[in-house]
């Protein structure tokens, strides 16, 4: 089995971007707090710590994931 680079489709690593934002209010929260990054596994981690400490969501679904992937703006 061939493993693919980091960066390409089918990679187990997450895609790498030069800056990237996404905010709490973004996914429907009443709040402005603002994640930024360089990759989507860092803004990721930021959001889910924020969404556990600050709105007592420990678990995120499959679908509030795949919203804030969507979500997180690129520059």
């Amino acid at each position: 089995m061939q493993l693919l680079s980091e960066g390409r489709p089918g990679s187990d690593e997450m895609e790498r971007i030069p800056l990237a934002s996404i905010k709490c209010g973004d996914l429907g929260m009443d709040c402005s707090f603002e994640v930024k990054g360089t990759t989507e596994r860092e803004i990721i981690r930021q959001l889910i710590e924020h969404m556990e400490s600050e709105h007592n969501i420990p678990v995120l679904t499959a679908d509030v994931l795949f919203r804030i992937k969507k979500g997180i703006k690129k520059y």
